[in-house]
């Protein structure tokens, strides 16, 4: 089937849709923990409008999360394919790396499915890290 028709299924699948809202949802909470986190640690610069990207590079000067920002650049990266970028990657506008696309079926949709319950529990994952590590106590440049 074509990229686009498959792009469609998605569009129409409320599994998917579901899976894809709850993404949306916990990296805004995901956000917001660091936002917290940048202002409990004084942080003057402003970070209200900053981008997930934009709020992981300000935490890379904090100790106490220095293994932590590797994952959190990977999951932003994975945030931002499968929320930002899923049409141009089935429009041919990015590079395919997700799937192999060639030979798309409607069972297809299962995998992506799946990366939304991965990336939504990996990033719940990080919240539990960043919260037993950071909230409760301030913590060093």
């Amino acid at each position: 089937m074509s990229n686009e028709r498959f792009y469609n299924i998605l569009f129409t699948n409320d599994e998917f849709c579901m899976e894809l809202g709850r993404v949306i949802l916990v990296t805004g909470k995901l956000e917001s923990l660091i936002k917290k986190f940048l202002n409990k640690n004084n942080e003057n610069t402003k970070f209200i409008e900053s981008t997930l990207g934009g709020l992981i590079f300000k935490l890379k000067k904090y100790d106490s999360l220095k293994n932590v920002v590797p994952a959190l650049s990977m999951l932003k990266d994975q945030r931002n394919t499968l929320i930002h970028e899923i049409h141009s990657y089935f429009s041919g506008l990015i590079e395919h790396t997700l799937i192999d696309d060639d030979n798309l079926i409607d069972s297809d949709v299962s995998l992506f499915i799946e990366r939304a319950i991965i990336l939504r529990e990996n990033v719940e994952g990080i919240i539990q890290i960043i919260n037993g590590k950071i909230v409760h106590n301030k913590t060093k440049k």
